[in-house]
């Protein structure tokens, strides 16, 4: 099927070849030029139609979710394999320390969304907290997480560099993967995961009601594709990340890792605008912006939380 380019470039040679026909003819009399222009219409719209069809779907039935890409649940007995990147409060085990502690102001986190009776797609779960809050507000969780084969989006430094990070790095991701199984079986969850290519995701996966990227497009190489294929699948999405204020005012990004600072996990720093713009650009309306304060190992971060809907499914 064509692609927006190659439709483009097909749409411009109808437009040429109908100028040069037209060039090789008598000028036509006033009372027929209002029929020839909607005839180059109508054969670029003929062209561009299957790019259309592809970036959009017209029809929900490309989204039916098929049950069997989704990981079996990961037997985990013993919390000692387990790294929990956020705080949770299991039963049976209480509080267990994490790197980072949303409980404070989760609500704030996920933008005050009601989630009961949504279907919901989570990118990068980490150790499930927010997963897991989702569910007890009532939604349906599907999460998507990277294969052990890929493992991170790293930043490309030099791989002599890069070997001391790669080993080590494989073992922490099984492990923080091992949390998020640890706490599924002690809450009893019906949450999914899907283990695969963030960056294409399958229509398998189904239709979703709201789409969560929390604090994870700041670590992707290309975080705009994974937004766009959130807002394929979703009514809603929701974005939290850093906030900086020193980018607020312009839709800009700024690149995180430098020579120096060996940052090869993170890739950009945004300002809120960088994300509401493109929202528009896909057709969403952007509800709510807001910051709030969360913790890491103790000490208070600033973040964004943006919600957009898309705008056609708006009252």
């Amino acid at each position: 099927m064509q692609s927006k380019h190659s439709a483009a470039c097909a749409a411009d040679d109808v437009a040429q070849t109908s100028k040069s026909a037209a060039s090789r003819v008598s000028k036509p009399a006033r009372h027929t030029r209002s029929r020839t222009l909607p005839i180059w219409k109508s054969a670029i719209q003929q062209v561009l139609k299957p790019a259309l069809r592809v970036d959009r779907p017209a029809s929900s039935q490309l989204f039916v979710s098929n049950e069997k890409i989704f990981a079996a649940p990961l037997h985990v007995e013993d919390i000692a394999d387990c790294y929990f990147y956020h705080t949770v409060e299991l039963p049976g085990h209480g509080v267990i320390e994490g790197d980072w502690d949303l409980r404070r102001a989760v609500d704030d986190y996920l933008g005050r969304v009601a989630f009961a009776g949504q279907r919901v797609l989570e990118i990068g779960p980490a150790s499930g907290f927010l997963t897991f809050e989702m569910e007890k507000r009532g939604a349906e969780v599907v999460s998507v997480e990277v294969t052990a084969a890929h493992g991170w989006d790293f930043v490309p430094y030099p791989h002599s560099k890069l070997e001391e990070v790669f080993g080590p790095r494989r073992v922490v991701m099984q492990r923080l993967k091992n949390s998020y199984w640890f706490s599924h079986a002690a809450r009893r969850s019906k949450a999914k995961v899907y283990y695969g290519d963030v960056y294409n995701l399958p229509a398998a996966l189904g239709e979703f009601d709201i789409a969560v990227m929390g604090a994870v497009l700041l670590h992707c190489r290309d975080p705009l594709r994974i937004v766009e294929q959130c807002g394929k699948m979703a009514k809603s999405l929701i974005i939290a990340d850093k906030f900086h204020p020193d980018l607020e005012g312009a839709p800009i990004c700024r690149l995180a890792p430098t020579p120096d600072n060996f940052l090869w996990h993170t890739w950009w720093h945004f300002s809120t605008q960088f994300f509401t713009q493109f929202l528009a650009v896909m057709g969403f309306t952007t509800t709510q912006t807001s910051t709030h304060q969360q913790y890491h190992r103790g000490k208070a971060h600033t973040l964004f939380t943006i919600v957009g809907r898309r705008s056609d499914e708006e009252n």
